[in-house]
């Protein structure tokens, strides 16, 4: 069974809008609306104001994927970036100082935070064209990589590295069971990626800069949320992320190449990085392709509409020329 059908939504539901009332209280909150059931499940809050509906996003994950010190530290990381002037989906204190409020369905125990809005709006919804978009948020990611190179971790609460997340950890039993002709690229991939680690430093990262985890305004502002998979990592993972974001939306290759050229020239000029990273651009891709294709799996099962077979065949596709640069 997997993670999603294990849920039981009703009773989160009601536990959610009871320690919101109880922890973050407010006598105009309108209406508490399942917002996404994914890696997290999130609810959007509404609450009456005399000029208009102010919102909020609470936040509820299973304490089998984060630990309260894991949680802590990712929310400590954005009230940093937040404090040192970047734009962020900013945590909200509770009565008791805390980010964090923990509850039990019975069957399962659970974190609750929760977020302020972020300005603007999502990038398909965006007037902007898609090579601004990309230029703002290299600009943007540029910039959080400068400040993470700077920020000191608490050592009783620090993050873990990408491959100590639960899908990693468990990838390779994933994909053995479900697609075994994979196994071995994994394997390699991820050792490759282990070797690396051993001889580079990691720095704290959002790790799923995708377009939907984005808002941007009119002009050009960008403000980035769910940091829930941020991690100890390369900063060229950071940047591949987006770029497969880009190319799965654009199937024209020259406007992709427009893109991505974009994209990472205004990340070099806000943030120098040595070329070998960027000439590892489609390793960390294919890296990135058979990390999700496990963690698809493990949060909404095997495939079974079209759209989720097509989208595995798409994932399956092993690149030669890709692997030909080990």
């Amino acid at each position: 069974m997997s993670i999603i059908e294990k849920r039981n939504i009703d009773k989160i539901t009601h536990l959610t809008q009871k320690n919101l009332k109880s922890l973050w209280p407010s006598d105009n909150l309108k209406e508490l609306k399942l917002h996404t059931n994914g890696e997290n499940i999130t609810f959007e809050c509404t609450y009456e104001d005399l000029k208009k509906d102010l919102k909020t996003y609470a936040r509820v994950t299973e304490m089998t994927r984060r630990t309260s010190d894991q949680l802590t530290a990712e929310l400590d990381w954005i009230a940093y970036l937040r404090n040192e002037g970047l734009s962020v989906a900013s945590p909200i204190l509770n009565i008791k100082n805390s980010y964090l409020s923990q509850f039990s369905t019975g069957e399962d125990n659970y974190a609750l935070s929760l977020f302020k809005e972020a300005p603007g709006v999502q990038p398909e919804k965006s007037d902007l064209s898609q090579e601004l978009i990309a230029s703002k948020l290299g600009t943007y990611l540029a910039k959080t990589h400068k400040l993470t190179q700077k920020y000191k971790s608490n050592p009783n609460t620090k993050r873990h590295d990408w491959s100590q997340s639960p899908h990693v950890q468990q990838a390779a039993q994933i994909i053995s069971k479900n697609n075994p002709k994979m196994l071995d690229e994994w394997l390699k991939y991820l050792e490759w990626w282990k070797a690396l680690a051993k001889e580079n430093e990691l720095f704290l990262v959002h790790m799923d800069s995708h377009t939907g985890n984005f808002n941007i305004t009119d002009s050009g502002d960008i403000t980035l949320f769910d940091f829930d998979d941020c991690a100890f990592n390369f900063f060229t993972y950071d940047l591949i992320v987006p770029l497969l974001s880009f190319e799965n939306q654009n199937p024209d290759k020259n406007l992709f190449q427009k893109i991505e050229t974009h994209f990472l020239e205004a990340y070099q000029t806000e943030h120098s990085i040595d070329p070998i990273w960027i000439k590892r651009i489609p390793l960390f891709k294919r890296l990135r392709t058979l990390e999700m294709y496990a963690w698809h799996i493990q949060m909404f099962g095997p495939p079974t509409s079209q759209k989720r077979i097509d989208y595995f065949k798409k994932l399956e596709t092993s690149s030669l020329e890709t692997m030909s640069l080990f």
